[in-house]
């Protein structure tokens, strides 16, 4: 069987949270719920939070309105679960499916895109 919903938003809850460097405690000063909440969301605990506390949530977290919902409901790809951890959009999400750039960008590794910057930009220090 899946991972349900609950284990999904909170596996997805935690690694944003991180990938924005913040503490739990720092989520309420960002509009989020209150720290407990946000622990035990983190532990998947079986509650049922008002709608109010998921948009909230997702205001802290920089999520589109109705990420939460789509979380638990296991719309999500694997490559959509990255986007909502690592704040990335994809060209879809930029209106960019069609540009001619894209074929190109997408063929190119990450290896290799980082290997370029890092040649770049250390022969701009030296």
């Amino acid at each position: 069987m899946g991972e349900s919903g609950r284990r999904r938003l909170a596996r997805l809850v935690r690694a944003r949270r991180e990938s924005l460097g913040l503490y739990r405690e720092q989520i309420p000063a960002r509009g989020g719920p209150t720290t407990s909440i946000v622990t035990k969301i983190e532990r998947g605990d079986a509650h049922e939070y008002t709608l109010r506390t998921y948009e909230r949530l997702e205001a802290a977290l920089e999520w589109p309105p109705g990420t939460i919902t789509q979380i638990r409901r296991g719309g999500l790809t694997s490559i959509d679960e990255h986007h909502l951890v690592t704040g990335l959009v994809s060209a879809e999400d930029m209106g960019l499916e069609d540009h001619p750039a894209r074929e190109v960008l997408t063929s190119i590794s990450d290896g290799a895109l980082l290997a370029e910057l890092e040649r770049r930009l250390g022969s701009r220090r030296a």
